[in-house]
Protein backbone atom coordinates (compact mmCIF):
# COMPACT_ATOMS: atom_id res chain seq x y z
CA UNK A 1 0.00 0.00 0.00
CA UNK A 2 1.05 3.41 -0.53
CA UNK A 3 2.75 5.17 2.58
CA UNK A 4 0.39 7.71 3.33
CA UNK A 5 2.18 9.67 5.63
CA UNK A 6 4.66 11.35 3.03
CA UNK A 7 1.27 13.52 2.31
CA UNK A 8 0.65 14.38 5.53
CA UNK A 9 -2.85 13.51 7.39
CA UNK A 10 -6.49 15.18 8.59
CA UNK A 11 -8.50 14.00 11.55
CA UNK A 12 -12.25 12.84 11.09
CA UNK A 13 -14.74 12.62 14.00
CA UNK A 14 -15.92 8.93 13.58
CA UNK A 15 -19.88 10.50 13.51
CA UNK A 16 -18.86 10.87 9.96
CA UNK A 17 -18.83 7.49 8.92
CA UNK A 18 -22.41 6.62 10.13
CA UNK A 19 -23.37 9.38 8.17
CA UNK A 20 -26.05 8.91 5.44
CA UNK A 21 -23.99 10.21 2.58
CA UNK A 22 -21.19 8.53 3.96
CA UNK A 23 -23.39 5.06 3.18
CA UNK A 24 -26.14 5.48 0.71
CA UNK A 25 -24.20 4.30 -2.57
CA UNK A 26 -21.95 1.25 -2.85
CA UNK A 27 -18.34 2.01 -1.80
CA UNK A 28 -15.22 2.13 -3.87
CA UNK A 29 -12.03 0.35 -3.07
CA UNK A 30 -10.45 3.07 -1.32
CA UNK A 31 -13.45 4.20 0.41
CA UNK A 32 -14.13 0.97 2.02
CA UNK A 33 -10.35 0.66 2.82
CA UNK A 34 -11.07 3.76 4.42
CA UNK A 35 -13.77 2.54 6.25
CA UNK A 36 -11.66 -0.36 7.67
CA UNK A 37 -9.64 2.47 9.04
CA UNK A 38 -12.47 4.63 10.79
CA UNK A 39 -14.42 1.43 12.15
CA UNK A 40 -10.97 -0.27 13.93
CA UNK A 41 -10.89 -0.20 17.31
CA UNK A 42 -9.13 2.25 19.03
CA UNK A 43 -7.69 0.77 21.93
CA UNK A 44 -8.53 -3.10 22.80
CA UNK A 45 -11.91 -4.29 23.77
CA UNK A 46 -14.03 -7.24 22.84
CA UNK A 47 -17.65 -8.01 21.76
CA UNK A 48 -20.44 -11.08 21.96
CA UNK A 49 -21.29 -13.13 18.89
CA UNK A 50 -24.33 -15.92 20.02
CA UNK A 51 -22.45 -16.28 23.44
CA UNK A 52 -19.11 -16.04 22.41
CA UNK A 53 -16.65 -13.67 23.73
CA UNK A 54 -14.84 -12.27 20.46
CA UNK A 55 -11.83 -10.18 21.62
CA UNK A 56 -10.62 -7.25 19.37
CA UNK A 57 -7.23 -5.74 19.89
CA UNK A 58 -6.16 -1.88 19.07
CA UNK A 59 -6.46 -1.67 14.74
CA UNK A 60 -8.42 -4.55 14.77
CA UNK A 61 -12.43 -5.14 13.65
CA UNK A 62 -14.56 -8.07 13.94
CA UNK A 63 -16.76 -7.89 11.12
CA UNK A 64 -18.15 -11.04 9.09
CA UNK A 65 -17.90 -10.54 5.49
CA UNK A 66 -21.75 -10.41 4.98
CA UNK A 67 -21.53 -7.59 7.06
CA UNK A 68 -18.87 -5.53 4.99
CA UNK A 69 -21.11 -6.78 2.16
CA UNK A 70 -23.50 -5.10 3.21
CA UNK A 71 -22.26 -1.86 4.41
CA UNK A 72 -20.42 -1.70 1.56
CA UNK A 73 -22.95 -2.76 -0.95
CA UNK A 74 -20.98 -5.49 -2.63
CA UNK A 75 -21.17 -9.10 -3.27
CA UNK A 76 -19.12 -11.34 -0.89
CA UNK A 77 -16.97 -12.62 -3.72
CA UNK A 78 -16.44 -9.23 -4.08
CA UNK A 79 -15.57 -8.45 -0.02
CA UNK A 80 -13.68 -11.61 -0.06
CA UNK A 81 -11.15 -10.39 -3.45
CA UNK A 82 -10.56 -7.11 -1.80
CA UNK A 83 -9.05 -8.46 1.31
CA UNK A 84 -6.84 -10.81 -0.29
CA UNK A 85 -5.89 -7.97 -2.20
CA UNK A 86 -4.79 -5.98 1.10
CA UNK A 87 -3.54 -8.72 2.41
CA UNK A 88 -0.90 -9.53 -0.27
CA UNK A 89 -0.51 -5.92 -0.58
CA UNK A 90 1.02 -5.92 3.39
CA UNK A 91 -1.90 -3.80 4.77
CA UNK A 92 -4.00 -6.01 6.54
CA UNK A 93 -3.99 -9.46 8.11
CA UNK A 94 -7.19 -11.91 8.29
CA UNK A 95 -8.49 -14.13 11.17
CA UNK A 96 -11.69 -16.28 9.83
CA UNK A 97 -13.94 -17.78 11.63
CA UNK A 98 -17.39 -19.71 11.56
CA UNK A 99 -18.18 -16.56 14.06
CA UNK A 100 -17.35 -13.91 11.76
CA UNK A 101 -14.01 -12.15 10.72
CA UNK A 102 -11.18 -10.18 12.43
CA UNK A 103 -8.88 -7.71 10.09
CA UNK A 104 -5.93 -6.80 11.83
CA UNK A 105 -4.34 -3.22 10.31
CA UNK A 106 -1.10 -3.52 9.53
CA UNK A 107 0.78 -0.04 10.82
CA UNK A 108 -2.50 1.33 12.05
CA UNK A 109 -0.86 3.14 14.77
CA UNK A 110 1.51 4.95 12.13
CA UNK A 111 -1.38 6.32 10.18
CA UNK A 112 -2.72 7.31 13.62
CA UNK A 113 -0.07 9.06 15.15
CA UNK A 114 2.54 9.81 13.00
CA UNK A 115 2.03 13.16 11.34
CA UNK A 116 5.18 13.35 8.98
CA UNK A 117 8.57 15.24 9.10
CA UNK A 118 6.60 17.92 6.55
CA UNK A 119 3.43 18.52 9.09
CA UNK A 120 5.81 21.22 11.35
CA UNK A 121 8.85 20.82 13.77
CA UNK A 122 9.35 18.21 15.94
CA UNK A 123 8.33 20.00 19.31
CA UNK A 124 5.57 20.78 17.16
CA UNK A 125 4.28 17.32 16.60
CA UNK A 126 5.56 16.11 20.11
CA UNK A 127 2.88 18.66 21.50
CA UNK A 128 0.25 17.56 19.07
CA UNK A 129 0.50 13.90 19.63
CA UNK A 130 0.74 14.84 23.60
CA UNK A 131 -2.49 16.78 23.29
CA UNK A 132 -4.05 14.11 21.14
CA UNK A 133 -2.88 10.98 23.49
CA UNK A 134 -4.05 13.03 26.71
CA UNK A 135 -7.94 13.57 24.85
CA UNK A 136 -8.16 10.02 23.85
CA UNK A 137 -7.09 9.12 27.44
CA UNK A 138 -9.45 11.42 28.70
CA UNK A 139 -12.34 9.84 25.92
CA UNK A 140 -11.47 6.72 27.51
CA UNK A 141 -11.92 7.54 31.09
CA UNK A 142 -15.00 9.13 30.67
CA UNK A 143 -16.54 6.49 28.68
CA UNK A 144 -15.72 4.18 32.25
CA UNK A 145 -16.91 6.43 34.40
CA UNK A 146 -20.55 7.08 32.31
CA UNK A 147 -20.91 3.16 33.03
CA UNK A 148 -22.19 3.97 36.37
CA UNK A 149 -23.87 7.44 35.77
CA UNK A 150 -27.53 7.52 35.92
CA UNK A 151 -29.87 10.07 34.89
CA UNK A 152 -33.50 10.32 36.74
CA UNK A 153 -36.50 8.20 35.40
CA UNK A 154 -38.14 11.35 35.10
CA UNK A 155 -38.36 14.28 32.82
CA UNK A 156 -37.49 15.36 29.04
CA UNK A 157 -36.86 12.96 26.76
CA UNK A 158 -40.06 10.94 26.30
CA UNK A 159 -39.43 9.49 22.75
CA UNK A 160 -36.39 8.38 24.03
CA UNK A 161 -37.95 6.76 27.18
CA UNK A 162 -40.66 4.92 24.91
CA UNK A 163 -37.92 3.40 22.40
CA UNK A 164 -35.80 2.46 25.39
CA UNK A 165 -39.03 0.71 26.98
CA UNK A 166 -39.60 -1.44 24.02
CA UNK A 167 -36.10 -3.16 24.65
CA UNK A 168 -37.76 -4.49 27.87
CA UNK A 169 -39.11 -7.19 25.94
CA UNK A 170 -35.76 -7.80 24.38
CA UNK A 171 -33.54 -7.60 27.48
CA UNK A 172 -35.88 -7.52 30.90
CA UNK A 173 -32.78 -7.75 32.83
CA UNK A 174 -31.96 -3.74 31.63
CA UNK A 175 -34.39 -2.60 34.28
CA UNK A 176 -32.21 0.70 34.91
CA UNK A 177 -31.47 0.90 31.14
CA UNK A 178 -33.34 4.30 30.56
CA UNK A 179 -31.39 6.07 33.37
CA UNK A 180 -27.66 5.21 31.54
CA UNK A 181 -26.43 8.36 29.41
CA UNK A 182 -24.62 5.82 26.87
CA UNK A 183 -27.63 4.06 26.02
CA UNK A 184 -30.50 7.42 26.04
CA UNK A 185 -27.53 8.71 23.27
CA UNK A 186 -27.80 6.05 21.64
CA UNK A 187 -31.17 6.15 21.27
CA UNK A 188 -31.00 9.43 20.76
CA UNK A 189 -28.91 8.67 17.83
CA UNK A 190 -30.89 5.88 15.88
CA UNK A 191 -33.97 8.26 16.04
CA UNK A 192 -32.54 11.08 14.16
CA UNK A 193 -31.15 8.20 12.01
CA UNK A 194 -33.96 6.07 11.40
CA UNK A 195 -36.78 7.93 12.95
CA UNK A 196 -39.16 6.31 15.63
CA UNK A 197 -41.68 4.44 13.00
CA UNK A 198 -38.90 2.13 11.99
CA UNK A 199 -36.91 1.63 14.98
CA UNK A 200 -40.11 0.39 16.84
CA UNK A 201 -40.17 -1.97 14.24
CA UNK A 202 -36.75 -3.26 14.22
CA UNK A 203 -37.04 -2.98 17.79
CA UNK A 204 -40.34 -5.59 17.39
CA UNK A 205 -38.11 -8.62 15.39
CA UNK A 206 -34.85 -8.28 17.59
CA UNK A 207 -36.64 -11.15 20.18
CA UNK A 208 -36.67 -13.35 17.01
CA UNK A 209 -33.49 -12.29 15.05
CA UNK A 210 -31.27 -12.94 18.57
CA UNK A 211 -32.30 -16.39 18.43
CA UNK A 212 -31.84 -17.44 14.49
CA UNK A 213 -28.10 -18.49 13.52
CA UNK A 214 -25.55 -15.96 12.06
CA UNK A 215 -27.71 -12.92 13.40
CA UNK A 216 -25.44 -10.47 15.56
CA UNK A 217 -27.29 -10.78 18.72
CA UNK A 218 -28.30 -6.81 19.67
CA UNK A 219 -30.03 -6.66 23.41
CA UNK A 220 -29.42 -3.03 23.88
CA UNK A 221 -29.82 0.36 22.33
CA UNK A 222 -26.10 0.53 21.64
CA UNK A 223 -25.77 -2.73 20.31
CA UNK A 224 -28.36 -1.86 17.48
CA UNK A 225 -26.18 1.23 16.77
CA UNK A 226 -23.06 -0.53 16.45
CA UNK A 227 -24.47 -3.44 14.94
CA UNK A 228 -27.26 -2.18 12.60
CA UNK A 229 -25.10 -2.80 9.33
CA UNK A 230 -25.08 -6.55 10.55
CA UNK A 231 -28.29 -6.49 11.61
CA UNK A 232 -29.86 -5.24 7.74
CA UNK A 233 -26.89 -7.65 5.82
CA UNK A 234 -28.57 -10.51 8.01
CA UNK A 235 -31.73 -9.66 6.42
CA UNK A 236 -30.41 -9.07 3.04
CA UNK A 237 -28.64 -12.36 3.67
CA UNK A 238 -32.31 -14.06 4.55
CA UNK A 239 -34.32 -12.43 1.81
CA UNK A 240 -31.54 -13.95 -0.71
CA UNK A 241 -32.36 -17.47 1.05
CA UNK A 242 -36.36 -17.00 0.42
CA UNK A 243 -36.43 -17.16 3.94
CA UNK A 244 -39.95 -14.96 5.02
CA UNK A 245 -38.78 -11.70 7.28
CA UNK A 246 -40.55 -8.90 8.67
CA UNK A 247 -40.06 -6.02 6.23
CA UNK A 248 -38.51 -2.79 7.89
Amino acid sequence: MSDFTTYGWVRLHRKLFKNPLWLNEQFTRGQAWIDLFANANHKDSHFWVRGNLIKVKRGQLGWSQLTMAGRWKWSEGRVKRFLIYLKNEGAIEVAASSITTTISILNYDKYQIDEGADEGTDSEQTEEQTASRQRTYKNDKNDKNDKNTILPAQGAGGETNAIIELFKTVNPSYANLYKRISERKAVERLLKLHGREKLEKVIAVLSQSNTERYAPTITTPIQLENKYAQLEAFWVKRKREGTKVIEV
